[in-house]
């Protein structure tokens, strides 16, 4: 299963306002309050990360890719590479402090 995970609140309300109706889950993020909405209720085997950096891919993933997206409505600074994160290191369900160390 996969699940999305946005490092802003405004790209997972973003999800979260649009996503029901292409299928996609509810997003998950830590950053500000958005984190103490709590850990996914289900467990993903893997992510699409929105705002993530090369860097945290390599820690948390066990593989990734950058895929393709349609960036010319996003603001400049955050129009930065979308992810597919195989494999995750981390059971977000049990290690939700993690998920505020993504950035």
């Amino acid at each position: 299963m996969t699940g999305i995970i946005a490092g802003n609140y405004g790209e997972a309300g973003a999800v979260d306002e649009f996503g029901p109706e292409y299928g996609l889950p509810t997003a998950i993020s830590g950053h500000q309050n958005h984190y103490y909405w709590g850990p996914p209720t289900k467990h993903y085997e893997n992510f699409v990360t929105i705002q993530f950096d090369e860097d945290t891919m390599r820690k948390y993933c066990e593989s990734y890719r950058s895929v393709e997206h349609y960036d010319e409505y996003g603001m400049g600074e955050e129009n930065g590479p979308i992810y597919l994160c195989m494999g995750t290191k981390i059971d977000l369900q049990k290690d939700w402090p993690k998920l505020k160390h993504w950035n």
